[in-house]
C-alpha cells in the first residue's frame, strides 16, 4: 500500500494526465509530452539553458600560485659592512636603479683606491703600448716587446673593469666614477639600487645590522608573470597535454592560465606528478603561496559535435539512457545525450540542444511520471 505523500502526487499526476491531451512519438528517442503553461506551472517545473562551450572539463585541483625562478632576485651588498639606512619596505613595487639601501663599509673606501690605481695601470699600459707601436714601426725593438705590452694592457684592462662592476654593484653611478676618476672624494657609504623593477617581497636586514659581502638585504621578484603548480595522480597526467586552458574555479570563471609543462618524475610518497602553467594575462589578481581550486580543460577539436553545459540535475536516466526534457511550443520532448563530463554541479553534454533552448531544472519527477504513463501500452 502506497504511503500519503506518494500517493497524492501519484493522484496528481494522475489528474493532469487524464485533464490533458497528451501525446507521444517516437523519433530518435524522443518522446513529446504536450503541456500548456498552467499544467506546467502546477508540476513544480523551471527551466535553464543550455550554454555552449568550447572546452571541456578534464579534472580539478588544487594549485599553489608560484614565482618563475626567473622572476627571482636579491639586492645585496658588494662588501661588507653596517646598514645605515633602509628606504623600502616588504611588499612595495620599486622601479630599475631606485635607492633601496645604504650601507657603511671600510671595505668599499679600498674598493676606490684600487680602482683609482687600476685606472692609472691602465692609462700607463696604453700609453706604452702607443710608444712601442711607434719604436716598432721605426725598427728600434722587437715584436715580442710589443707583444709583452699588449698584454700587460689587456691586464690592466680586466682590472680596471673588474673594480669598475663592482663599484657599480655598489651603488656608484656613471657620473659619479667620472667624479671619481677626475679626482672627487672618495665615499665610505654604498648605496644599493634595485637591479630591475618589481615587488619586495621580504626585507632580510635591519638598521644598524653588520652584513657580510654580498649578503641579501632585500629578497624581490618580477610579479607581471606567475604560475600554477598543480600536483596530479599519476594515473591522471597522461590525460593532460601542453596547450590545455586552465580557470579558477570548475565554471571557468577567473583568470585563465595554459598548462606549460608535464612533470616527468613521480614523487615517490604521494605518487602524485607536478603540472605547472602559465597564467595568461600579466599581474592576475593572485598572491605567490596563495592555493587555489582550478579545472584544466580540453580543447574540442573542429568538427566535433557542439558540447553544452548544464545543470547536472537537469539531466535525466532511465535504464542506459541520460537524457533531457526540452522545452518545444507543445510541452516538453525527451531528447536523449552523452555525457563528456561532470563537475562543479555542471553536466558537458552532446546532443540534439541548441543554446537557445530551455530544458527543464526541476519537477523532473512528475515528467518523468508523464513520460512512463505515455510509454504504457493502450489497452
Amino acid at each position: 500500500m502506497m504511503s500519503g505523500p506518494r500517493r497524492h502526487f501519484t493522484v496528481a499526476v494522475t489528474l493532469i494526465l487524464m485533464a490533458a491531451p497528451t501525446t507521444w512519438v517516437d523519433e530518435a528517442r524522443a518522446q513529446v509530452i504536450e503541456l500548456d503553461a498552467g499544467q506546467l506551472g502546477n508540476l513544480g517545473v523551471t527551466l535553464g539553458r543550455p550554454e555552449s562551450i568550447e572546452n571541456i572539463p578534464v579534472l580539478t585541483a588544487t594549485a599553489r600560485v608560484v614565482i618563475p625562478a626567473s622572476a627571482e632576485f636579491v639586492v645585496a651588498a658588494p662588501q661588507a659592512g653596517r646598514v645605515t639606512g633602509l628606504t623600502a619596505a616588504a611588499g612595495e613595487d620599486v622601479t630599475e636603479g631606485q635607492v633601496l639601501a645604504e650601507v657603511y663599509s671600510a671595505e668599499f673606501l679600498t674598493l676606490q683606491r684600487d680602482y683609482l690605481a687600476a685606472l692609472g695601470e691602465r692609462r700607463l699600459a696604453a700609453a706604452q703600448v702607443q710608444r712601442d707601436r711607434e719604436l716598432l714601426a721605426e725598427g728600434i725593438i722587437a715584436n715580442r716587446r710589443l707583444d709583452e705590452s699588449l698584454a700587460r694592457a689587456r691586464a690592466a684592462e680586466a682590472h680596471y673593469s673588474e673594480l669598475r662592476q663592482v663599484l657599480q654593484m655598489g651603488g656608484f653611478t656613471e657620473s659619479q666614477l667620472g667624479a671619481l676618476a677626475a679626482g672627487g672624494e672618495l665615499l665610505a657609504t654604498q648605496t644599493l639600487r634595485a637591479p630591475r623593477a618589481g615587488t619586495l617581497l621580504e626585507r632580510l636586514a635591519t638598521t644598524g645590522e653588520q652584513i657580510e659581502a654580498m649578503e641579501p638585504v632585500y629578497r624581490a621578484a618580477d610579479l607581471t608573470t606567475l604560475w600554477l603548480e598543480l600536483e596530479v595522480p599519476e594515473e591522471r597526467a597522461g590525460e593532460l597535454a601542453a596547450g590545455m586552458p586552465v580557470a579558477l574555479g570548475g565554471a571557468g570563471t577567473g583568470p585563465s592560465a595554459t598548462v606549460i609543462l608535464i612533470g616527468r618524475a613521480v614523487h615517490p610518497e604521494t605518487q602524485m606528478v607536478m603540472v605547472r602553467a602559465a597564467f595568461t594575462d600579466a599581474r592576475p589578481p593572485v598572491r605567490p603561496g596563495q592555493f587555489l581550486s582550478v579545472t584544466v580543460f580540453a580543447r574540442r577539436a573542429d568538427g566535433e559535435a557542439p558540447a553544452y553545459a548544464v545543470p547536472s540535475a537537469a539531466l535525466v536516466r532511465s535504464q542506459a539512457i541520460t537524457g533531457l526534457f526540452v522545452r518545444t511550443a507543445r510541452g516538453f520532448d525527451f531528447r536523449e545525450v552523452r555525457t563528456l563530463a561532470t563537475g562543479d554541479g555542471r553536466s558537458y553534454v552532446t546532443g540534439p540542444l541548441d543554446s537557445g533552448d530551455q530544458v527543464a531544472v526541476t519537477g523532473l519527477a512528475a515528467l518523468k511520471a508523464l513520460r512512463a504513463g505515455l510509454q504504457e501500452p493502450a489497452d
